[in-house]
């Protein structure tokens, strides 16, 4: 049963009554040191899902406030949590060497796209018709500097993948999208290059089969569902090795390649220069790994395994 709490942690948990464990998502923030106060003071167990926070590139950024916070209370309190949820194993690597060794691996699961917005099949031959239709390259998250898109930008300028276009939809955070519009104007992309807003849920679907080419040129992700979910959609993604795709490279499903220009410049002609039928093809493979490994069942299933674990583990203390 599923139980939506209003109002602040404390409210919250007073017409709810006291749990068996709190489930964390995040750090930094005053309300999460909040609840590992609460948590320590009543013998509550605690699960922090990190999401990324701790990767050296979300470390540096604000690094100052984040230091602070560090010394404060945040390292006490990461350490004093029974578990670290993280979701995959590069982001493992990461607490591990911070010293959190109690950690759990789970993936996050994802939401499937309609039956209609799913690609089922390889296409046995390719129509003329077909190659010479424009392509799209997708680009669909947040407009944020960890995104790497200022460097995608430069790569597509610099390659400028003839009958190809990029679009890039999301929601604008911190003024960014001002920033990319100046660099589209400077590198006179305007022609090619198209920024759009936050999609819904319908829109995102859409968006994502109707690419030929899912790209995400972040410098960090602890997971990126966007990713998964084009996989989902049929579409093969191009990423970068800041993220935990190496999959990718590993079952000729895509591109997993450093977060440089140069090597997603590479990438970038590689994929932009392949036939409609290789990409349909890879992004039909993309589609059968997630499936397989990223139901929603099954994540559950290994987290409420997990909670067990726990909940016996400290009863036995």
């Amino acid at each position: 049963m599923v139980t939506r709490l209003a109002g602040t942690f404390p409210e919250a948990i007073a017409s709810f009554g006291q749990p068996d464990i709190v489930h964390d998502n995040g750090i930094w923030l005053q309300h999460n040191h909040h609840i590992a106060r609460f948590c320590g003071r009543n013998k509550v167990s605690r699960v922090v899902s990190s999401r990324g926070m701790l990767e050296p590139w979300a470390r540096t950024h604000k690094r100052f406030k984040k230091q602070i916070a560090w010394r404060l209370y945040q390292r006490r309190d990461l350490f004093s949590a029974d578990a670290i949820h993280v979701t995959s194993l590069a982001e493992a690597q990461t607490v591990t060497k911070l010293g959190l060794r109690s950690h759990w691996v789970i993936p996050n699961g994802i939401s499937f796209p309609p039956a209609q917005q799913q690609r089922h099949s390889i296409p046995e031959t390719e129509h003329h018709s077909d190659e010479d239709r424009e392509r799209t390259a997708l680009f669909l998250g947040r407009l944020y500097p960890v995104k790497g898109l200022p460097m995608l930008l430069e790569s597509w300028a610099k390659i400028r993948p003839r009958k190809w276009q990029l679009r890039i939809v999301g929601p604008d955070e911190a003024g960014h999208r001002a920033e990319l519009n100046e660099s589209i104007a400077r590198h006179r992309l305007g022609d090619v290059v198209q920024i759009l807003g936050p999609v819904d849920d319908e829109g995102k679907w859409r968006e994502m089969s109707n690419a030929d080419l899912f790209v995400c040129p972040s410098y960090t992700e602890n997971f990126g569902i966007a990713i998964a979910e084009a996989m989902a959609c049929g579409v093969p993604v191009l990423t970068t090795t800041g993220t935990p795709w190496e999959i990718l490279n590993r079952d000729s499903l895509g591109w997993w390649v450093p977060a440089q220009t140069e090597a997603i410049c590479k990438a970038l002609v590689e994929a932009t220069q392949k036939a409609q039928s290789k990409l349909r093809g890879m992004g039909f493979r993309s589609r059968l790994y997630v499936n397989d490994n990223f139901q929603w069942s099954r994540i559950g299933e290994s987290m409420y395994s997990k909670y067990l674990e726990l909940l016996d583990a400290r009863n036995k203390n």
